[in-house]
């Protein structure tokens, strides 16, 4: 079972220690720019590159040159220097990601500052990949035989994974690939852009299912693995009523049904940001687990490890409203850990456990994690969870809205001053302010009641 329970981080990035329990279904990471999100989604990339560089023929990824964690140095007395005073900085010693599944596999990946024997003993024992390459020789050797074995599936989608929905001439060669089960995990630990990769395979299954309605003499014939991506794009794009690829440039083209409107033809550089993320994430997710999975029935409830950044990137709050639900819902076995910044994401997690929030204070990080979130105003987690007041703090409106308040509680909110503040509040507002009619009950009972 390749679902994850914990990870633990050592001198990754900015983390020098993190070590975090992990929900079998979801996972949500939030905090603010800079404060370990997307290292966290890169580190346990790191950690399942290991699985895929065990498959045969499937290239995983590893350390990068900048993963190392790193602190300004000191001199006598514990002074730190400052990056005016030096250029220099001291590198870890090593570097090191450890994974744990839910049935008990650990294993770990670590990555030496050099071969020097100082260094050497500095880094503790380590788990290495015994326990992995054992588990995963089990499910090698028995899809090689042909057997119906399970293949899990992990993929990692970044920011940037719209890309672009053409491809040149030289790479239009799907026809002549083999397409076997372990292709499905084919860079899928890269999280930029594999449009390319999406499109060969949409187009090999297109040519499949044309042939087999040839041969059955049924074109109402569909190709069960293809159908499978279909219908999970239908349930989770709106208004996606058809897709297919082009030939000459091969290009994905959808079909978009909107309510009251009339059906747009649109390949996929033509979608906004929000649509064409979504629909190749989902394309994308939806082929690779049909691919790796074709014995199953369903191969969209095989089990898989999803890494998303971002997950509300570029989509109206309403769609934000509905992203997480859909993908749980459609991709049911599927372990999906994800950040965000969006309340609205945050109110569709029915339990809180899911959400990890990144504190930061003196230097170490701990996670926060809210009381309750499901179905909560956004407004609430913005403040609560986020940390960021619903109201901007300072906006002229916010500072004067401030100041009135203030005036009342002196009770001198009928003064002169009061009245010049509240006159240029209802300018502002139109008369669609409701801190303003907090203000005239406050007054009122002060009125009768007295402070």
């Amino acid at each position: 079972m390749m679902i994850l329970k914990k990870i633990q981080l050592t001198n990754f990035r900015c983390f020098k220690q993190i070590s975090v329990d992990l929900h079998p279904h979801l996972n949500v990471f939030v905090g603010e720019n800079g404060q370990g999100k997307t290292a966290i989604l890169d580190g346990i990339a790191v950690g399942l590159g290991a699985v895929l560089t065990h498959l045969p023929n499937v290239k995983g990824i590893s350390f990068r040159s900048n993963d190392r964690w790193q602190e300004l140095p000191t001199i006598s007395g514990g002074t730190i220097l400052t990056p005016t005073q030096t250029t220099a900085l001291n590198q870890a010693p090593y570097v090191r990601v450890r994974l744990e599944s839910t049935d008990g596999i650990t294993w770990d990946r670590t990555e030496k500052r050099d071969r020097s024997k100082q260094t050497q003993q500095q880094i503790p024992p380590d788990k290495k990949l015994n326990e992995l390459h054992h588990f995963l020789e089990h499910i090698i050797n028995d899809i090689q035989a042909g057997l119906p074995t399970n293949l899990p599936v992990m993929v990692h989608y970044g920011t940037d994974r719209a890309g672009r929905s053409s491809l040149s001439a030289s790479q239009q060669s799907y026809f002549n690939k083999t397409f076997n089960r372990f292709k499905a995990l084919e860079e899928a630990m890269k999280p930029n852009s594999r449009v390319d990769f999406m499109l060969e395979g949409f187009a090999f299954q297109e040519d499949i299912e044309r042939r087999e309605k040839e041969d059955r003499g049924d074109f109402e014939y569909r190709q069960p693995l293809l159908e499978s991506v279909r219908q999970a794009i239908y349930q989770i794009i709106p208004y996606c009523t058809d897709i297919r690829t082009t030939i000459s440039p091969l290009r994905l083209r959808v079909t978009l049904e909107p309510i009251k409107s009339q059906p747009n033809l649109l390949f996929l550089d033509q979608l906004s940001d929000g649509y064409r993320a979504m629909l190749a994430l989902v394309t994308d997710l939806a082929f690779r687990m049909a691919h790796a999975n074709p014995h199953l029935e369903n191969p969209l409830q095989a089990e898989a490890i999803v890494l998303i950044d971002e997950v509300d990137l570029h989509l109206h709050p309403q769609w934000q409203q509905t992203v997480l639900p859909d993908l749980l819902q459609t991709f049911e076995k599927t372990q999906f850990i994800v950040t965000t910044h969006s309340p609205q994401v945050l109110t569709t997690v029915e339990e809180p456990e899911c959400i990890h929030g990144l504190v930061w204070e003196k230097g170490l990080v701990h996670m926060k994690q809210p009381n309750s979130c499901y179905g909560a105003e956004s407004s609430r987690l913005l403040k609560d969870i986020l940390g960021v007041e619903p109201r901007p703090q300072q906006t002229k409106m916010a500072l004067m809205l401030k100041k009135y308040f203030q005036l009342i509680e002196q009770d001198k909110g009928q003064e002169q001053g009061a009245l010049d503040i509240r006159a240029q509040l209802e300018k502002w507002s139109r008369g669609d302010e409701m801190k303003l009619v907090k203000a005239d009950m406050e007054i009122r009972r002060r009125k009768v009641f007295g402070a």
